[in-house]
């Protein structure tokens, strides 16, 4: 059974198959991340530009073939890797599935460094081989246009820090008219505070004066109601002094 073949329909597979199907393509998958590695370095070391020799024996374009079919390989193995979940693994296999699932991860993971690495090397080498080329001429002037962009971006990013100049030295100015202000103020407050002073003192001593005009009257009121209650109990005992006189005079009459 061609089990490496892509065409192959995954439904029509049982778990066996799928596990095999998985293990060839990690197998071919590791082997493909290991040749773009090398060819990786191969064209970070080469001093040589495409020109020198046909596009299709250069390691860059060999990386950019081999990265398209890792591309198709990953996705294929992920595939797999869903079918043999979908056929609902024995106790003995679920270990394999797990397996399978971190080996998926860890090659997709290492094929997204060796692929941004491989697209940093393209490119590095295709500005020098564009400087290297024939028309030196053309690089010269987009390295001319990269520099004057450059220089537009200074420019603006000078204008922006002369206007921030110019509204800290505006709000400069306000922090001293307030503080000038201020200052006024503050010449000012020793006036106010004598006549908050002088109003304040004076409530004092209308409230005082309040206080002892109350105090007064309740004294008054006190001392009169005790007069008033001393005079009552002297009348009572003039009443009972005089009814015992009384009473004396009318018991010798009778002897």
């Amino acid at each position: 059974m061609p089990i490496a073949n892509n065409a192959v329909d995954l439904d029509t597979l049982s778990w066996d198959d799928l596990a095999r199907l998985a293990k060839h393509s990690e197998t071919e998958i590791d082997s493909k991340l290991l040749h773009l590695g090398r060819l990786t370095s191969a064209a970070l070391r080469s001093h040589r530009y495409d020109g020198l020799r046909p596009a299709s024996d250069s390691p860059l374009r060999q990386a950019e073939r081999l990265v398209s079919e890792l591309e198709v390989l990953l996705k294929r193995l992920g595939e797999v890797v869903d079918g043999l979940a979908g056929r609902g693994a024995e106790a003995g296999n679920l270990h394999l599935l797990q397996r399978h699932r971190d080996i998926l991860a860890e090659y997709s993971g290492e094929f997204r460094k060796t692929k941004e690495h491989a697209e940093l090397v393209s490119s590095v080498r295709e500005e020098i081989n564009s400087y290297n080329r024939p028309d030196a001429h053309s690089y010269l002037l987009q390295e001319q246009e990269r520099i004057e962009l450059a220089q537009s971006r200074t420019d603006h990013v000078i204008n922006i820090a002369y206007a921030a100049q110019n509204g800290m030295r505006e709000q400069r100015g306000v922090l001293g008219d307030a503080n000038r202000k201020m200052q006024t103020l503050t010449e000012r407050f020793p006036v106010l505070n004598q006549i908050m002073l002088k109003v304040r003192l004076r409530k004092k001593r209308d409230t005082v004066i309040m206080a002892s005009f109350v105090v007064g009257i309740s004294g008054s009121v006190f001392l009169e109601g005790s007069s008033g209650r001393r005079q009552c109990r002297i009348n009572n005992l003039d009443r009972r002094l005089h009814y015992q006189i009384m009473r004396g005079t009318l018991f010798n009459s009778s002897r």
